[in-house]
């Protein structure tokens, strides 16, 4: 596994992003940023701190679903089984976006084979508009799986967020005036104000444009 792949599984397990991820190993997130754009692995003693934390994270995660552990050369490797991630449709970064695909049903947009462990049944959509930039590019893929929570559970946190009129967007969540209204935060546009949530889930994986255009040939 590469260090790029270690950093990715990193993120996704501790569902970090990359101003998280930066913080951890005492660098900046323009240095994440830049890993990854450009494709170059961290050396030196940054590189060992992303070894150690990856062995570490990877002890930690549990109940992942089709992966299984093996020790060799004393160092814990992680083989996934069924990796393969569904692009169901578009969320709206900036732009407003109506999915393409519902979460629950269809074949989808594309087939991405990601070399990180998911949990069954996570799927991706596809970024468009730039509001949240830096963090979210458009074209990026982000994953997500939905669950149990509620948006109030998720105030404060980056998700995706379906409402009621049915688009779909990547934002921060945050209280809105009323009971059961809610805001939708922007990093670099007016924030939507006071709308009604069908649905909210924090996002478990990002993969910048290229990245995840260069996994789908492992399909």
């Amino acid at each position: 596994m590469t260090i790029l792949q270690m950093l990715s599984a990193i993120m996704a397990a501790k569902r970090w992003n990359k101003t998280e991820l930066a913080g951890a190993l005492d660098v900046s997130q323009p240095t994440v940023t830049r890993w990854f754009r450009d494709g170059q692995d961290p050396r030196g003693e940054t590189r060992d701190k992303i070894r150690t934390l990856y062995a570490s994270v990877m002890e930690e995660d549990v109940h992942i679903d089709s992966m299984e552990v093996a020790e060799s050369a004393g160092r814990r490797l992680v083989r996934k089984l069924d990796q393969e991630v569904r692009v169901v449709g578009y969320i709206g970064a900036g732009a407003e976006v109506h999915t393409v695909d519902d979460h629950e049903k269809g074949a989808g947009l594309d087939l991405v084979q990601v070399d990180f462990p998911v949990k069954h049944g996570t799927v991706g959509v596809i970024v468009r508009g730039d509001s949240m930039l830096p963090m979210f590019e458009d074209g990026d893929l982000i994953g997500y799986i939905r669950d149990a929570s509620g948006p109030e559970q998720l105030i404060g946190k980056i998700c995706v967020v379906k409402v009621v009129d049915g688009a779909t967007y990547i934002k921060r969540l945050k209280r809105g005036t009323e009971p059961g209204l809610y805001t939708l935060v922007s990093a670099n546009a007016r924030d939507i104000e006071d709308v009604e949530i069908e649905w909210a889930a924090r996002y478990r994986f990002h993969l910048p444009a290229d990245e995840w255009h260069r996994l789908k040939g492992f399909v």
